[in-house]
């Protein structure tokens, strides 16, 4: 083709440059030869695709490498033995290897289509040798070709991609598995299915749960640099728990390497919602040490527990004692006493944003394989993990609906009847806006874990094992959400602020023995394999402290009732204020010695879970030849017992609608929830100069701790039996199906007296 193509290039180049700036938007390229520059079309490029199946079973291959024969131009097949390969124009021989077939090569060109290549399984005879090798389960294509192979539906993530995408905790790491919601960076659903019929499994046995809301597993306490691989089950097969409707998270930890190993990795990061030095929200007093050792030290004292057994009556047997002395010296010793006790309490009821530092990972990981008795292997595999990081929602927006508008407080000062407004009919039904917020929610993590394992393998058919995974963690989370009641009928705006100031340690212990046993070295020999495991997994909640405020602002200022201080006084004063508050609490229906209780959620509180769980199972495979393939039956025993206890105990805030003076203690603090908490509420406050005759000889607030109907323990035992097989019919049709017998035994005590 005849190209013409004037182009002026007005700049200080070499010629070479000046070259190839012409040349760039041709289909033309230079070379020099013997002196000369020599113009030639530049080569077309040709893609080849085409697919790598095994010439017998027709089943496609994985990993196959594609080489372009004298070059170092290769690639290999994906999941589905396709691949596509780029060739020079004059064609090439692609030579086609993998382990255990034999080597084939090929001509291709430009007129070369989709190619079909069928491997031959290696025919070559070799002396007698000896392999003893474990598979890798911690690559991409090891848990791809493991999902191609199985009888379930299931997905998986290898530690070469969780370790590619930076993810910290197995929750992270979930996230990238299809049909897999991760819902507060802990608890996972399955193909849109609730989290509590998620089974969490580790090393095939059941997690014990440590959340005292749900029954799920929080996998977030898992560190993910410890494991090769997570498997996630979307069906269920009669070897799976029948309890697990929604599917299982399997994690495998780090298995033992077949020679010496050392591995460290460190970290660093930030969260693009927090950025460079931003600020993260969080709360007064919410270090929590190096590894969460302080959260700890905020649980409940001797010296709090004891003073409801010293002062059975509370602040009326404190009133007694110090009249009964005259006031002495001793009794005012003691008043310092019980104030000391009482203020020594966070006096922090609100949050605040907080320079964020840097998130941060730690990990290290040992293995190695010695020989003893010359023909047995000893392996051992060491690991630990510590990683803090930060997240937070900064002016998240959130909108609670009803069909109900109205404002309920379980204050009479704050109330407006809850109705079905008139423009909603059975023939128009929507839910309006009952409460409009805004979120700042800041969330900081930190946990560390370690893992120790140790496997013995008598030869290639014989091996057991043992591991052990502990972790801890810690964990602040400060949420604020600032917002209005949108339809109250009231004149005038109620706004409402709500504040939940948490910290929580948890840790997570687990221990199991397991085995291996191939009965015969032949192919259709039965295998024998056992788990021995228990787990057990705490929770503590100390002092978690809930507010939710309401704040009426009527157009002209309100009243409320002011209870009058004196001997013999039961009603109060009509007092005026621009603002009238109430901490929103009710009742519920079907407990205490009247059929209701008290249902305040305003407080601080200390809440205890401690689950223990035993697991043992045994399978076993029987493979037989049937039309031609190997099937398989196996058939196996399962038992699981759950312990469970719970125990949570409350303490009431000035200001509650269940207290002596309501929300009196509100209006003094102006709103100030941390004022409310200070010292100038808090503890026994003694008579002033100016006291009048007949009253009280002290007043104050006294914190009391209240039993929660929440309290319980309870089990949960399960026996299994189940048969199945696995058919492979033809070459594109296979069956999986059996009978599973289960039997289960549920217990629980709930302890209500005194409630």
């Amino acid at each position: 083709d005849n190209i013409s193509k004037k182009i002026n290039v007005d700049a200080e180049i070499t010629v070479a440059d000046a070259l190839k700036l012409v040349l760039s938007q041709t289909n033309l390229q230079y070379k020099v030869v013997e002196g000369y520059v020599v113009i030639t079309k530049k080569p077309v490029p040709i893609v080849i695709t085409g697919t790598v199946i095994d010439a017998k079973t027709k089943e496609t291959l994985i990993g196959v490498g594609i080489k372009i024969k004298g070059t170092n131009g290769a690639v290999s097949t994906d999941t589905d033995g396709k691949f596509r390969i780029t060739i020079p124009e004059g064609g090439a021989t692609l030579v086609i290897s993998y382990i255990g077939y034999e080597t084939k090569e090929i001509k291709v060109d430009a007129d070369t289509k989709n190619l079909t290549i069928s491997l031959t399984a290696s025919s070559t005879t070799l002396g007698e040798v000896v392999v003893q090798a474990r598979r890798k389960a911690n690559t991409d294509i090891a848990v791809l070709d493991e999902r191609k192979n199985a009888s379930i539906i299931q997905d998986a993530i290898s530690s070469q991609l969780i370790e590619r995408t930076g993810s910290i905790t197995t929750t992270q790491a979930l996230q990238r598995v299809s049909g897999v919601t991760v819902t507060d960076d802990k608890y996972v659903a399955i193909r849109g299915l609730g989290d509590r019929s998620v089974i969490g499994q580790l090393n095939g046995v059941r997690l014990a749960s440590s959340d005292p809301d749900r029954s799920t597993i929080p996998l977030d306490l898992v560190p993910a640099s410890l494991l090769d691989n997570i498997t996630i089950y979307k069906t269920v097969t009669p070897d799976k728990p029948a309890d697990a409707a929604a599917g299982i998270v399997e994690l495998k930890t780090k298995s033992v390497p077949e020679k010496e190993t050392f591995e460290i990795i460190a970290q660093t990061g930030l969260n693009s919602n927090v950025g460079m030095n931003g600020q993260y929200n969080s709360f007064w007093n919410s270090d929590m040490g190096a590894f969460g050792n302080k959260i700890n030290q905020k649980n409940l004292s001797d010296d709090f527990k004891n003073l409801s057994k010293q002062y059975p009556g509370g602040l009326n047997s404190i009133q007694q004692m110090i009249a009964n002395s005259n006031y002495s010296p001793t009794a005012y010793q003691e008043v310092n006493r019980i104030n000391g006790i009482m203020q020594s309490f966070d006096p922090a009821m609100t949050t605040q944003y907080r320079k964020a530092p840097l998130n941060q990972l730690y990990s290290a990981t040992y293995g190695n394989s010695f020989d003893v008795f010359k023909k047995h292997k000893l392996g051992l595999i060491l690991g630990g993990n510590y990683y803090r990081r930060i997240t937070d929602i900064n002016g998240g927006d959130l909108t609670q609906y009803s069909i109900y508008q109205g404002v309920v407080t379980g204050n009479p000062d704050v109330y407006s009847f809850r109705n079905i407004p008139n423009y909603i009919t059975p023939n128009s039904l929507f839910m309006g806006k009952y409460q409009t917020y805004k979120e700042n929610t800041g969330i900081e993590t930190l946990n560390y874990g370690t893992l120790a394992g140790l496997t013995y393998r008598f030869n290639n058919r014989n091996e057991i094992s043992m591991q052990y995974l502990g972790s801890w963690g810690g964990e602040n989370k400060a949420t604020n959400l600032t917002g209005r009641y949108e339809y109250t009928g009231l004149p005038g705006e109620v706004l409402t602020t709500t504040n939940s100031l948490k910290q929580t340690f948890r840790n997570l212990n687990t221990f199991n023995l397991q085995g291996e046993h191939k009965f015969f070295d032949k192919e259709l020999s039965p295998r024998l394999s056992y788990n021995v495991a228990s787990s057990r997994s705490k929770q503590n909640d100390p002092d978690f402290r809930f507010s939710s405020l309401a704040d009426y602002i009527p157009r002209n200022g309100g009243w409320y009732n002011r209870p009058t201080v004196g001997a013999g006084n039961t009603a109060g004063t009509r007092t005026y204020s621009k603002h009238l508050y109430a901490l929103t609490s009710g009742y519920v229906n079907g407990f205490g010695p009247f059929g209701i209780i008290q249902a305040e959620p305003n407080g601080r509180r200390w809440r205890n879970l401690d689950e223990q769980n035993y697991n043992y199972k045994a399978d076993l495979n029987i493979p037989f030849k049937l039309l031609g393939q190997t099937q398989t039956f196996k058939t196996g025993v399962n038992y699981l017992f759950r312990d469970r206890s719970f125990t949570e105990n409350q303490l009431f805030l000035p200001g509650s609608n269940f207290t002596t003076n309501k929300a009196v203690p509100l209006y003094d603090a102006e709103g100030n929830l941390d004022r409310l908490v200070s010292s100038e509420f808090i503890g026994v406050k003694l008579p002033t100069g100016n006291q009048g005759e007949g009253m009280m000889p002290v007043g104050g607030f006294l914190y009391n701790s209240q039993k929660s109907p929440n309290n319980y323990t309870g089990y949960f035992e399960t026996n299994a039996f189940y048969g199945m097989v696995d058919l492979k019919l033809t070459e594109k049709l296979r069956v999986a199906g059996g009978v599973r017998f289960e039997m289960t035994n549920i217990g629980s005590s709930v302890d209500t007296a005194d409630v």
